[in-house]
């Protein structure tokens, strides 16, 4: 990451967590029995993470784990999910 990094995390339902790292990258990881319903995107200084269409909040949760460099700005959009920075 060059300058100031933006993380936008859109998790319908599950938890995310933020945890500082390195000051050069962003670590996401996502553990859900269907981890490919989600588009991670890379633009700039910017990543995100939402659901496809295909996502379906009916009994399913997903995990996601960000690794941010420190100063990211964060942002978390949820309809029931626990948050932990």
């Amino acid at each position: 990451m060059a300058g100031p990094a933006r993380a936008d995390l859109h998790v319908p339902a599950g938890s995310v967590e933020v945890r500082v790292g390195s000051a050069s990258a962003v670590e996401i990881t996502i553990d859900a029995s269907h981890p490919d319903d989600f588009d991670v995107d890379h633009v700039g200084d910017s990543v995100s993470v939402r659901p496809t269409s295909r996502w379906r909040t009916r009994s399913r949760t997903v995990r996601v784990t960000a690794v941010v460099p420190p100063a990211t700005d964060v942002e978390i959009t949820s309809g029931s999910a626990d948050a932990h920075l």
